[in-house]
């Protein structure tokens, strides 16, 4: 089975100089220079989704009172931002995936502290 290397996306076997995978679709190596793809950005959907959701969060439960109207609206923006670009990154499967789930999780409860304050 020389000649074979598994797709960085599902894991199935496909051909060494294959550019994309036949399963799934997604990039294996640049036609070009034959080095593997990287896309533009592959980190920053997940580190945005990361970010935005503990600050979110520590920002809404940081005082310990209860937030005004502007901090809940605020909050409410941020978290949706930062679930969708943790949904995308997860769907494109970027690089940093851990960071994309907590960006989801932190954003998620941010998300449930401002619908619970309104």
């Amino acid at each position: 089975m020389k000649g074979l290397v598994h797709c960085r996306a599902c894991g199935e076997p496909l051909h060494v100089q294959a550019t994309a995978c036949p399963h799934c679709g997604a990039p294996q190596r640049d036609a070009a220079s034959g080095a593997v793809s990287k896309s533009a950005g592959g980190l920053v959907l997940a580190i945005v989704s990361c970010v935005l959701g503990v600050l979110t969060l520590l920002g809404l439960l940081s005082d310990g009172g209860p937030a005004d109207r502007d901090e809940l609206l605020g909050g409410l923006c941020l978290s949706l931002i930062a679930i969708v670009c943790g949904a995308l990154s997860i769907y494109h499967q970027k690089p940093g995936r851990t960071a994309a789930v907590v960006g989801l999780v932190t954003a998620g409860a941010a998300l449930l502290v401002c619908l619970a304050n309104l």
